[in-house]
């Protein structure tokens, strides 16, 4: 998820013929918010990086893998490397250095298909802590977006409500996205 410091209004109920006022901010900072997520057990991580470059994702897959092997550390019925992470066709996720990461079965969505992405409810919460609000630096954006995924982190059920879906009832137990 893209983040940055240009504002991003929202729809306000008026009375006819009168225009809410509000502040606004056209700043052209931006950084990436990465996120996997399990909508069957609600485990979430994330990581703020500078772009959407095959060199970022890389890190991301390195520190998920990471994040995997520190989770299920002595449990011999789960692995890590059972795990599949959903993704959109974006072109940093076609990057040749996947195929350094084993730990992880990737499986691309079909193209023009972002509803079938379980990851994408939950941006829609996150951005909703964001909008209408003015952020002068990228620092401030982050301290919000922290402060947000706490909520998620303390709660991992409320990201269960958010993603697991009907269709996903045979789903294995371990599928992030």
């Amino acid at each position: 998820m893209r983040y940055g410091t240009r504002s991003h209004s929202a729809r306000y109920w008026t009375p006819a013929g009168v225009r809410p006022s509000g502040s606004m901010n056209i700043g052209y900072e931006y950084s990436y918010l990465y996120t996997a997520l399990c909508p069957a057990t609600g485990d979430l991580f994330a990581l703020m990086l500078p772009s959407m470059q095959a060199e970022c994702f890389k890190i991301f897959l390195e520190r998920f893998s990471q994040h995997l092997q520190q989770r299920y550390r002595g449990d011999t019925t789960q692995s890590s490397a059972a795990v599949r992470l959903v993704l959109d066709n974006a072109g940093a996720h076609h990057a040749d250095l996947l195929a350094q990461n084993s730990t992880v079965t990737l499986e691309f969505l079909p193209a023009y298909s972002p509803e079938l992405n379980p990851v994408e409810r939950f941006f829609q919460e996150v951005r909703r802590a964001t909008k209408t609000q003015v952020f002068e630096t990228l620092e401030q954006i982050e301290q919000l977006l922290v402060k947000t995924l706490h909520r998620y982190w303390d709660n991992p059920q409320a990201i269960v409500q958010l993603t697991y879906w009907d269709w996903m009832l045979p789903m294995p137990k371990h599928n992030y996205s």
